[in-house]
């Protein structure tokens, strides 16, 4: 009896598997070149075409005024520059990790194709082999089966979707242009034409008076008749506001019969024609020789101790008229008040007097000439600064 193993191969099914599916699904897709050729390829769209666009005139300095100005339009340009930096601020930033959540299935399958996919590429047939038993007519048959070893080389591809949802802070704001604007209130000095004269206040008794210059004032001194050697006074009130900040008063010209002294808020400034700043000037009954005595012009001084002497200015109570080139600068001896701003002027007050010792009518004048700032009117000035608000 002769007994035989046969060895079959099973036949593949006649259905297709999903590798031969989508072979024959692409094969349905045109090719790649219908669309793109060298033609397509090089064509380039004109209205993006420069070797100059308008951005290259933009230097350093002007940059973020320019990208603020033109997100801060109202073109449709504005509007995608504006969208365009609030999604990039604002959209969340993805780490695709690939040891992460994102890739465990594909992973899996990767780290574990040999049993999911390994049986999908054996092969059919079979080798057999006859022993060598001698004679006997009944033998046996050795069969081996070898599989097809196809050796396949895999890529794993990941197709990975991301859903973005963009969060956006809307805030309604005017059309128009916003900015901030601060506003600085300044003065100004802006004087009237006859600014120093009306803050300046000159009194006296008549028949003295006080007359006004282009610079200055005039104070004319008139006493009365008098047979004897005797002293007058003549007494000038100066008023000074705070609108005229005096900076300097020359005593000018002095006019005079016999002998004067000027005194400046009750300083002696000077005892002309001669005599100096130390003394009163009075008229003293002297005795001029052995059996004569008469009034004459005297220097009464007082030390620091109180003790009182006497020095002659003349044996003569004279009666003649002169004139004494002062040019002294009496600021010093003036009583001013400090500005006080937009409050009412205030006014320092100064005494000028004047002392004559001889016969007959005292007459003169004396020459006053001023400078300095005077300010009695102010100009309000409204200065705005203004800055764009911050969107």
């Amino acid at each position: 009896m002769v007994s035989a193993l046969l060895c079959l191969t099973n036949e593949a099914t006649a259905q297709q598997t999903p590798r031969e599916q989508a072979q024959e699904m692409l094969g349905g897709v045109s090719s790649y070149t219908d669309n793109f050729d060298q033609t397509t390829v090089e064509t380039v769209v004109v209205p993006f075409e420069t070797s100059a666009p308008p951005e290259t005139s933009i230097d350093d300095a002007s940059m973020e005024a320019t990208i603020i100005e033109r997100i801060s339009g109202d073109s449709a340009e504005s509007q995608v520059l504006s969208d365009t930096r609030a999604s990039f601020a604002n959209r969340p930033e993805v780490v695709l990790d690939p040891n992460g959540e994102l890739f465990e299935r594909a992973s899996y399958a990767d780290e574990n194709a040999d049993s999911l996919l390994g049986g999908y590429f054996e092969g059919g047939g079979g080798l057999c082999e006859a022993g060598d038993f001698g004679l006997v007519e009944t033998f046996q048959r050795l069969c081996r089966r070898y599989k097809d070893t196809t050796v396949e080389s895999c890529s794993i591809y990941s197709d990975i979707w991301v859903d973005r949802f963009d969060s956006y802070i809307c805030e309604a704001q005017d059309a128009r242009y916003l900015k901030q604007c601060d506003q600085t209130t300044s003065y100004s000095c802006e004087p009237t034409t006859g600014c120093i004269t009306n803050a300046l206040s000159l009194t006296t008794i008549a028949p003295s008076q006080v007359s006004y210059t282009s610079s200055g004032a005039k104070l004319t001194h008139s006493g009365v008749t008098s047979t004897s050697c005797i002293r007058q006074n003549f007494q000038y009130n100066l008023g000074i506001s705070t609108d005229f900040q005096m900076a300097s008063l020359m005593a000018n010209t002095l006019q005079y019969v016999g002998f004067a002294q000027v005194l400046v808020n009750g300083k002696v400034m000077g005892t002309y024609p001669s005599g100096g700043t130390n003394g009163e000037l009075i008229s003293k009954s002297t005795k001029i020789s052995k059996n004569v005595t008469r009034n004459v012009p005297t220097l009464k001084i007082t030390n620091s101790s109180g003790a009182i002497s006497y020095t002659t200015l003349s044996t003569s109570c004279s009666n003649t008229s002169r004139s004494s080139s002062i040019n002294q600068d009496i600021i010093g001896l003036i009583n001013q008040v400090a500005p006080v701003g937009m409050a009412n002027p205030q006014i320092g007050s100064n005494t000028i007097t004047l002392r004559v010792v001889t016969t007959g009518k005292p007459l003169g004048s004396m020459n006053l000439s001023y400078d300095g700032a005077c300010c009695d009117a102010l100009q309000k000035t409204l200065e705005t600064t203004c800055a764009p608000i911050s969107r």
